[in-house]
């Protein structure tokens, strides 16, 4: 499947959220079963909506077309190294806390954890804020590896950089929302 032809787009790395779902959504009706379309043609343009969102799958999706292949998994950047043991820790700790929370049986044991929530939900936005800028300076990667200009075994070690920081992206918002 070309994800990019699904929805009728150039096969770039650069693409916005807006023009994403921009190429979904006309897609979309032209292909909806309401419209006339088949549930097997609609599923696939949500799968590739999907592919095409998520900058590690973009990513690994532009190389597979290209026929550069590569592993799913292996070695990281030296950088991301270091990001393991801070997102590991954070969660840990909202973990603990998280625990507490749902432990207290009485209003007065969960006002006193009130400020301990706040906290995480403090330092989930924080590292929230730090990952975003982090997938920022991964995906400008995006042009010189679209110029040639990186190398087949960058690229994947990108693909894996890139899923990382969206596996703890997806688990600090699912923390998040356990703190409500």
């Amino acid at each position: 499947m070309n994800a990019y032809f699904l929805l009728g787009l150039t096969e770039t790395l650069d693409l916005s959220e807006s023009a994403l779902s921009a190429a979904f959504r006309q897609a979309g009706r032209m292909h909806h079963p309401d419209e006339g379309g088949s549930e097997k043609d609609f599923s696939e343009l949500g799968e590739a909506y999907k592919i095409l969102r998520s900058p590690s799958k973009r990513l690994k999706h532009w190389l597979e077309l290209r026929e550069i292949h590569g592993e799913a998994r292996g070695v990281v950047d030296g950088a991301l190294l270091d990001w393991f043991g801070v997102v590991g820790q954070t969660l840990q700790e909202i973990d603990e806390v998280l625990r507490k929370k749902d432990k207290a049986q009485s209003h007065l044991a969960r006002a006193l954890l009130e400020n301990e929530v706040l906290h995480c939900r403090e330092k989930i936005d924080s590292l929230q804020a730090s990952l975003e800028t982090l997938m920022s300076e991964k995906t400008d990667h995006f042009t010189t590896m679209e110029n040639g200009q990186i190398t087949n075994e960058e690229a994947w070690i990108l693909v894996r950089d890139l899923a990382f920081i969206e596996k703890w992206q997806a688990q600090l918002r699912e923390r998040y929302g356990k703190c409500f």
